[in-house]
């Protein structure tokens, strides 16, 4: 007997391609496709962002609402509009868009979408709107899945809204960083170990800045969920520690069974044999020749001497944070540099990051720092590169490890997270394995690990299986979406129990 297809709603802070700063606006637009050509019904609700308009402003987008109020506190109240979207995009199903259109919120952002003094209040209003819109419209959904601290006040502000409990929709809450939690404050201080939480308040007056640069939006997302998961098991089981739990590790316990399931890619996006931007395409038959003349294209871009074409290409495609690892990958630098290898790093972020690379860029001859981050960048990158630096603090999951084996990238990476999960240490003795992991945080451990693969490189045959297993990894969405229905219709069941 076939089960009945599901309505589900995704709201997301960022989704793809109408918005992105990292691997998030990704990975919420794959679930959401994904589960849209499993044959569910999909809606999702994100920000009206100035960079939507550039993508739907000649497509047929239907206004909904206008002048919707939404009644903040006893004494605030904000209007907005919401417009409809739906999209067509290869599946089964189309998706439903709404958008949550307010200029100073959200019209006035394209790129750096959580950088603003008000960003809590923002946040807070998206969800409350979203709400309401929801009751107005009397839109009906099975499962609420709510993406990262951006959502994290959802699950309790629909059940507020909609009167009754019983009448809500059950709620999912994905973790994909535990490290932000919609409080400047606790970020700034979740290092310090002085630091001391301020007293649980829920929500203060809306124009009360200092106390809402303190609201933990994700506390409150995991103590008002129905069903809490992360993007990886390994981090599953990670974050329910103090060592990795940053300062939540005893609510998540609380809430445990945590469930992890491992983030996908694209395999159409990101496919090296059907690339519009790759110069040289390839598969796992013709790599060997055609990464080389991919390199050849990239010093040639790069300007780089023509003879580092003999040289092994590391590279690094991540946002440059410090979860990510780039102090390590500084620390050793100088003795890198003396290695023989080009270095290219690929991405933006963090201020001291970019400052350190622009100027190592000026000091070194075969290191090379590519800014702004670019989808066009990255995958020209991947195409030339040989190896991949992951030497992250934490990973919940990554992506960029599974796109860049997707292109024959050969992963260095610390053992922990998503990491642990997607990569599969080499063993010489056994022939097997997709990359070399390090299991500390430790400058000295990446710098070894790194040596260990360069010299791997030099053996043609050994380096080939490596590539070749990275290529042929599979890292579809297709297991994920199917565990994401089976939580989604487990949670049902309760529901139906309880009755």
């Amino acid at each position: 007997m076939t089960e009945k297809p599901l309505k589900i709603l995704q709201i997301a802070g960022e989704i793809y391609p109408y918005s992105k700063t990292g691997g998030l606006g990704f990975v919420t637009a794959d679930i959401s496709y994904n589960l849209a050509n499993a044959g569910h019904d999909v809606t999702v609700f994100t920000p009206l962002y100035g960079s939507v308009w550039k993508i739907i402003k000649k497509q047929n987008v239907e206004t909904v609402l206008t002048d919707i109020s939404i009644k903040i506190d006893d004494s605030t109240t904000i209007t907005c509009s919401c417009l409809k979207y739906e999209r067509h995009n290869g599946s089964r199903k189309p998706i439903t868009f709404y958008f949550i259109n307010h200029y100073d919120f959200f019209g006035r952002y394209s790129r750096n979408l959580y950088s603003s003094a008000d960003m809590h209040k923002r946040f807070y209003f998206f969800s409350k709107a979203v709400a309401v819109i929801i009751r107005e419209l009397n839109l009906k959904f099975d499962i609420v899945h709510a993406h990262d601290w951006m959502t994290g006040l959802f699950p309790r502000i629909l059940k507020e809204e909609l009167s009754m409990k019983n009448k809500a929709p059950r709620t999912v809450l994905t973790i994909h960083n535990l490290a932000f939690q919609g409080s400047s404050f606790i970020n700034e201080h979740r290092f310090d170990k002085k630091y001391q939480r301020p007293p649980a308040a829920y929500l203060p007056k809306y124009w009360d800045d200092r106390k809402w640069d303190r609201v933990n939006f994700l506390k409150q997302g995991i103590k008002s969920a129905d069903m809490i998961t992360t993007v990886s098991s390994t981090y599953a089981q990670e974050i329910v520690t103090p060592q990795f739990g940053e300062g939540l590790s005893n609510f998540l316990f609380k809430r445990k069974p945590i469930y992890g399931i491992v983030n996908g890619i694209d395999y159409k996006k990101f496919n090296p044999a059907t690339s519009k931007v790759v110069k040289e395409k390839f598969n796992t038959v013709n790599f060997t020749d055609k990464k080389r003349k991919n390199k050849q294209y990239l010093i040639k871009t790069l300007k780089l001497p023509k003879n580092f074409i003999n040289l092994p290409f590391v590279i690094t495609t991540h946002r440059l944070s410090y979860q990510k690892g780039f102090d390590l990958i500084i620390d050793n630098f100088k003795k890198m540099m003396k290695m023989n290898m080009v270095m290219v790093i690929v991405g933006e972020g963090d201020k001291r990051y970019m400052e350190k690379f622009h100027e190592l860029n000026k000091k070194y001859k075969n290191f090379v720092f590519v800014t702004p981050f670019s989808d066009i960048a990255e995958e020209r990158v991947m195409a030339a590169g040989d190896i991949l630096l992951c030497p992250s603090v934490y990973e919940p999951c990554g992506t960029s490890q599974m796109r860049c084996m997707r292109y024959g990238v050969v992963p260095v990476a610390r053992q922990t997270g998503g990491l642990a999960d997607t990569i599969y240490d080499y063993d010489k003795k056994r022939n097997l394995g997709t990359g070399f992991l390090f299991e500390n945080f430790d400058k000295v451990e990446l710098f070894e690990t790194l040596k260990k693969a360069l010299k791997y490189y030099q053996d043609k045959r050994i380096w080939k299986g490596l590539v070749l297993r990275c290529m042929n990894q599979s890292f579809s969405w297709e297991k994920s979406i199917e565990e994401y229905t089976f939580l989604y219709r487990k949670l049902l069941k309760k529901k139906s129990k309880k009755k």
